[in-house]
């Protein structure tokens, strides 16, 4: 699941222009500190396990170490779902402001979603909620994907003959292409 979601944060840092080049950034750093804590997180793990059915290990593979890399896992992926329920907050801001109930609502729901399980994986409280809530992430994601209409609307409005103000406009044609691109991405 991080991998695919770096993936997607990856393809939107590409098709990303001067509005939104530093969130895109932030969610593919944040994405990629998701990779790491997933990937430090099944190291611990897997080292547990072993532990547990008592295979003989080097000494640097230690049930300490397993209990290390198991608290920067969690550390790892504190940062990244709060960078994740900011950004899901302020895009529901945005969309209520816009008009868009619903999506204001998605957003601020997976904002609240986000919050309650990064609050469970990080202090390792309330693990039976971790799964219902990762479900209740990605069905919530793949509804505003399905809803969202504000890329095909903002390329429109900011294209030359868009209603938006001269300043809110794409700079250049190079800008404008790279965004008529990314509509389809």
């Amino acid at each position: 699941m991080y991998l695919i979601n770096a993936i997607y944060a990856g393809k939107e840092m590409c098709k990303a222009t001067h509005f939104n080049s530093t969130e895109t950034k932030v969610k593919f750093v944040t994405a990629l500190t998701s990779v790491a804590s997933g990937a430090t997180g099944l190291s611990g793990a897997a080292l547990e396990a072993a532990h547990g059915a008592n295979l003989k290990l080097p000494s640097a593979l230690s049930a300490d170490m397993a209990e290390n890399l198991s608290k920067a896992s969690r550390w790892l992926g504190a940062p990244a779902a709060i960078v994740g329920v900011v950004y899901d907050f302020l895009n529901g801001n945005e969309q209520w402001h816009a008009g868009h109930v619903g999506l204001a609502i998605a957003y601020w729901t997976s904002s609240a979603a986000g919050a309650v399980l990064g609050i469970c994986v990080t202090f390792g409280v309330l693990a039976s909620w971790i799964l219902p809530l990762t479900i209740l992430l990605i069905a919530i994601g793949l509804i505003i994907m399905y809803f969202k209409e504000r890329e095909l609307k903002e390329f429109l409005g900011r294209s030359y003959f868009g209603t938006n103000k001269k300043d809110d406009r794409y700079r250049s044609l190079a800008e404008k292409q790279k965004a008529y691109a990314g509509l389809g991405a």
